[in-house]
């Protein structure tokens, strides 16, 4: 199960710098800095001068841009720039989630499920998964499919992990690809479809998924799955 990873928008050439608010310059041209501009100017110099990042991210949240709550959270979590800090990441991706960002709620899910800065509740994580899922976040629907299988959070589904793993396939996440072939190879919670399961399966390897790859090889074999 993952936590959210960094965000990244395109950083194209008429997006200036984030500057703190008066005159820059030549002192004869005042600018205020966006949320948005903070936020990419973290992400220029995430690999640089990850203090900055830091400051710029904490601006562009504060300024209600949640990507970057849930991009500063990552570096709590990680102890980049910042000491680490599981309750302030928490926090962090709180903010996020409530601002729409879905990403966020699926980093607060994994917080909640490893009880990383609150109080564990899974039942709680495997609601931030499914709202991560229908906010689009692909990696959200796989976490959630998880939990349904396992039956952590919520009672035991195969059919309604499968169909969180569907999403995430569709989604672009490989590992969810890789989840939903091994059960049509299986039958589980899916009619039985060899030929489905080498195509999901199929998807993952040529994603570049070694998972993907060890399945699609010992199904295409004759086996079962993994």
């Amino acid at each position: 199960m993952r936590r959210a990873g960094f965000y990244v928008l395109f950083v194209g050439a008429s997006v200036g710098a984030c500057a703190p608010r008066g005159r820059v310059h030549d002192h004869s041209v005042s600018t205020v800095e966006s949320p948005e501009q903070c936020f990419k100017d973290g992400v220029r110099n995430l690999s640089r001068d990850v203090g900055r990042a830091v400051a710029m991210f904490t601006r562009a949240c504060d300024g209600g841009f949640a990507p970057a709550c849930s991009n500063l959270a990552v570096l709590c979590d990680e102890g980049k720039g910042v000491a680490i800090d599981p309750a302030r990441a928490t926090a962090l991706y709180r903010r996020a989630c409530d601002g729409g960002f879905a990403a966020g709620c699926r980093g607060l899910g994994v917080h909640y499920v490893e009880g990383r800065g609150v109080a564990r509740n899974e039942t709680r994580a495997v609601e931030l998964f499914e709202r991560a899922c229908d906010g689009r976040d692909a990696e959200g629907c796989e976490a959630a499919g998880f939990c349904h299988a396992a039956g952590r959070g919520a009672p035991k589904n195969e059919t309604r992990a499968a169909e969180f793993f569907a999403r995430a396939c569709e989604g672009g996440d490989s590992d969810g690809c890789v989840s939903l072939g091994e059960r049509y190879a299986a039958g589980v919670g899916v009619p039985k479809d060899r030929a489905r399961a080498l195509e999901l399966l199929e998807r993952a390897c040529a994603s570049g998924l070694p998972s993907g790859c060890e399945s699609l090889h010992v199904i295409s074999s004759g086996g079962g799955a993994r």
